[in-house]
Parts: structure tokens; C-alpha cells; sequence
């Protein structure tokens, strides 16, 4: 029983802390962690130290009950007691309240030195901080003292990653891989995740419970029926979890609340150090930010954070991680040959979509914009991608534009804490001349499209003469024949 024991002892000294020997022989010390919290020692038994003559190693004997244990002070204790009391101290779903219960008075609270002077025995270090709402834990000591000791942290904390992916609806049908920015035309699904990364150990919780507070910009519309998933590696756990979304009416900000009171449950089966991933839908909607404020989308994990207060737990909470979702605009204004703004016109702007069966792959964005008044023509909510700009309505006694061909070019952070619009440009495709102005704040690309009455084609940004080359050589070519007509009827007469 005694090479048992011994073992036993070894286990929680491993387990719990590391051990330095900084005090001669009967001068013994327990120095506590320098993180700012506050602890107690309760000495539960003291013993006899003596050395081991086969290891040579230090032995507590004759263990009795100590001033702080529930036992009468100096009386012995039995050996089924304290092997339940290691044996608490070492399993990963150990009850702190069972711990506890070897304990009776208020315990000391160590000193601004952080360190106590104590007899040989066995001792609880109890971490008595306030940590709820924290992005911290509280710790449990059960320490064997037969020679000074440090104790050491005994636990972790979770953390949340939250990603998004991203596509080019003109380039391919593929998502990327999950990322920190993305931008989406308005009406797009956007699809986002969240993984929560657990602590490496869960010891002394007998339950564990974690929360995703997600909270979605008013530009990003939840998508319950989109279908939402928990998975814990291929475990799909979706079901052990509640999800509650409310929109506040005055913000139109979403928060989403996906929780599980206890993940240590089997119906679940977290594990130290697992994964837990939420994956979900939102689609965005005409009240997105347009530019580079873009269209956040935030997320922090509550966790329990105090094993040994069971009777009102503590949770904490992570920093939050954060993703944005980006869209831009198309702005046009129509003007005569002098630059005065020109009203009649009508234009219809149409977006290459790679998924489209058949040569031509544009479809139509939105309807067609026109007005009697109107000089501004403006598509909102796009993404990057090839575009064909069309004028349907044409101004009475001016010329119709030529079909213009860009591309919306965007650069953002994918890889950030705090993702960033980089770069906006539109650039003409071969064969148009279209010009564009960026404005990344605005998220906006503006052009002015030049109309010309008479027998000239319009231009676009103040080019366009390609019907004076075609009339011109038709001239030429007439001429030539004309010549030559003349020739041959002089040369018969």
C-alpha cells in the first residue's frame, strides 16, 4: 500500500505543479503564481517527513488531519481517505465541490510576497479571484509539501476564430477557402464560420459550458433555413446545442446565441483541446455599408471559467474575432459634347456569371435605369467581376453608345484582426474605353459617358470616333470607283 500511495503522490505532484527548492530542510515554503490573483491555503493534514531508503527520496508518514481539514485536528487519517482525496485531484471531471468538501474554516490568504512559510502535510490552494465575464480561470491546488514548492496555472482557456469565404461569381463557381474579408453583390448568400478551439484540460469541471454570441451588422441577414450545423470533428452535435437570433429594431444589428450548457455531456463528447465548428448562412441585403466600412461581422465565445463554484458557475468571455463583407458601386453620369449634363438616357448594366449555360454569360443587374430627368445612373451593391454597360434608352437626336465592356477589381485583407479594403478599380475590357474614378472610402467607381448629336458616334470618357474612320474609307473606296467610272467612259468617246 505505502509503494502505492507513493505513486499515487507522484501522479498529483506532476499534475499539479512544478516543484523548486529554494529553503533548507525545515524552513518550507508554498510560493503561488504572480498573475494578480488572489489564493488561500487550507492545510488539510500534516505528516512526518522522512526519506525513502530505496529512492531516496522525501515520504510524508504519519498523516493526521491538519488545522483546515474536517477531520479532529491531530488525529489520523485513514489510507482510503486520502487516496480519494489524490484521486479527486487528478481526473479530468473532478467536482471542486468534492475537493472542497475536505475542507472546513476560511482559510489563509497568502501575502503580497506571494509566498507562506508552512509545516509538512498536504495543503488546497484555492484561487478565490473574481473572474466572471473575464477572459481568464481559476485554478485548484491540492499540493503534497515535504519540500518548498511553486505551484504553476492548472488549466487553459478556449478560442474563437470566426472566417468567411469569398467568390468571383464572373471568374468560376468555386469558393475560396475560409478567410477574414469577402465581397458579395446585395442578394448574395453569404456563408461564415466559427470554430471554437477548447482548453487543454477540463479538470475539476463536472460540466462545461460554452456560448457563440454572434453579432451580424444590419447589412447581413441571419439564415436560420439556410441550415446551421455544429460539428465536433465528424460528430454532428447540432441538435445538444440552443440557437436564439434577435434583431434590435432600432440598429438592425442581429445577435445570434448558440449555446450548450454542458459539452461534457455524451450526447456531445468534447474532448481536451477538440474543436467545436458552427457553420451558418446570411444573405446580404439592401441596408449593407457601401466601401471600405464595409459590413462587419463579429463573434466572442462564453466559456465556464470556475470549476469550483458550482453553485453560481462563472463564465468568461474571449476577445472578439471579426470578419467583413464588402460591396461596391457603379456610378455614370451622362453629359453632351460641352460636359452640361444630358437627360434621356437609359442604361442597363449586366454581370458575367461564370454558372450561366452558353456563350453569353451576362445577366441582367437589376432593370433598366432611365428617366426623363435623370443625369446619374447608379448600381449599388456589387462585387468584383466582368460587366457589360449598355445603353438602352437613347437621348432624341443623339447617338447610341457602344456596348462597354470592365471589370471591377478589388483588393482586401484576407489574413487580419481588423480586415481592410486595400484597393477598387474598374478597368476597361479590349475594345472599350470606358474610364472610372475610384473612390475605396465611397467604394464607388464613377465615369462620365459623352454623347455626340449628328452623324457622330457617342463617346465614352471623351473617346469614340471610330465611325469617322468607317465613313472615311467608304469615301475613299467611292471615290476610287468613281475615278475609275470616269476614266473608262472618257477613253470610249
Amino acid at each position: 500500500m505505502k509503494k502505492f500511495l507513493s505513486t499515487l503522490l507522484a501522479l498529483i505532484m506532476a499534475l499539479s505543479l512544478g516543484i523548486s527548492v529554494h529553503a533548507a530542510e525545515g524552513d518550507i515554503t508554498i510560493t503561488i503564481p504572480d498573475n494578480g490573483h488572489t489564493y488561500k491555503y487550507y492545510q488539510i493534514f500534516t505528516g512526518t517527513i522522512v526519506t525513502n531508503a530505496e529512492t531516496n527520496e522525501e515520504e510524508l508518514t504519519e498523516i493526521k488531519w491538519g488545522a483546515d481539514g474536517i477531520g479532529s485536528t491531530g488525529t489520523g487519517v485513514d489510507a482510503a481517505t486520502l487516496e480519494a482525496l489524490v484521486a479527486l485531484n487528478g481526473t479530468d471531471a473532478a467536482n471542486g465541490e468534492a475537493i472542497m468538501a475536505y475542507v472546513s474554516g476560511s482559510g489563509t490568504v497568502f501575502d503580497a510576497s506571494r509566498v507562506a512559510a508552512v509545516a509538512p502535510g498536504y495543503y488546497l490552494i484555492e484561487d478565490v479571484t473574481n473572474v466572471q465575464g473575464m477572459d481568464d480561470f481559476v485554478s485548484l491546488y491540492v499540493v503534497r509539501v515535504c519540500k518548498s514548492v511553486t505551484v504553476s496555472p492548472k488549466g487553459d482557456k478556449p478560442e474563437i476564430k470566426k472566417k468567411v469565404k469569398d467568390i468571383n461569381d464572373s471568374a468560376g463557381t468555386a469558393l475560396t477557402d475560409w478567410q477574414d474579408s469577402a465581397d458579395y453583390d446585395i442578394g448574395d448568400t453569404v456563408p461564415f464560420q466559427l470554430t471554437a478551439t477548447m482548453p487543454d484540460t477540463f479538470d475539476g469541471y463536472s460540466a462545461y459550458k460554452v456560448a457563440f454570441h454572434d453579432t451580424l451588422s444590419k447589412g447581413l441577414t441571419f439564415q436560420p433555413q439556410g441550415g446551421l450545423t455544429v460539428m465536433i470533428g465528424n460528430n454532428d452535435v447540432t441538435n445538444s446545442f440552443v440557437v436564439n437570433s434577435e434583431i434590435n429594431n432600432e440598429t438592425g444589428i442581429t445577435t445570434l446565441v448558440i449555446s450548450c450548457d454542458n459539452i461534457l455531456a455524451p450526447t456531445v463528447g468534447a474532448t481536451p483541446g477538440c474543436s467545436i465548428v458552427v457553420e451558418f448562412n446570411a444573405v446580404l441585403n439592401n441596408q449593407a455599408v457601401i466601401g471600405s466600412a464595409g459590413n462587419p461581422n463579429e463573434v466572442y465565445l462564453e466559456y465556464s471559467n470556475n470549476p469550483y463554484d458550482e453553485t453560481t458557475p462563472s463564465t468568461g468571455r474571449t476577445p472578439t474575432d471579426k470578419v467583413i463583407v464588402f460591396t461596391y458601386k457603379v456610378v455614370v453620369n451622362k453629359a453632351d459634347e460641352s460636359g452640361a449634363a444630358l437627360t434621356g438616357a437609359g442604361f442597363t448594366l449586366y454581370k458575367k456569371d461564370a454558372s450561366v449555360e452558353g456563350e453569353d454569360k451576362y445577366v441582367i443587374v437589376g432593370s433598366e435605369i432611365t428617366g426623363n430627368n435623370m443625369t446619374t445612373f447608379t448600381w449599388t451593391g456589387l462585387d468584383d467581376g466582368d460587366y457589360k454597360l449598355v445603353e438602352t434608352t437613347v437621348p432624341a437626336n443623339y447617338n447610341k453608345m457602344e456596348d462597354q465592356f470592365f471589370t471591377v477589381t478589388a483588393e482586401h485583407d484576407v489574413e487580419s484582426d481588423d480586415p481592410a479594403l486595400t484597393s477598387l478599380s474598374g478597368d476597361a475590357v479590349t475594345g472599350s474605353v470606358i474610364i472610372f474614378t475610384s473612390d475605396s472610402a465611397a467604394g464607388s467607381l464613377t465615369s462620365t459617358i459623352i454623347n455626340k448629336s449628328g452623324a457622330v458616334l457617342p463617346e465614352t470618357g471623351g473617346v469614340g470616333t471610330t465611325i469617322f474612320y468607317i465613313l472615311g474609307s467608304l469615301l475613299v473606296v467611292a471615290a476610287g470607283i468613281l475615278l475609275i467610272t470616269k476614266k473608262r467612259m472618257a477613253s470610249r468617246n
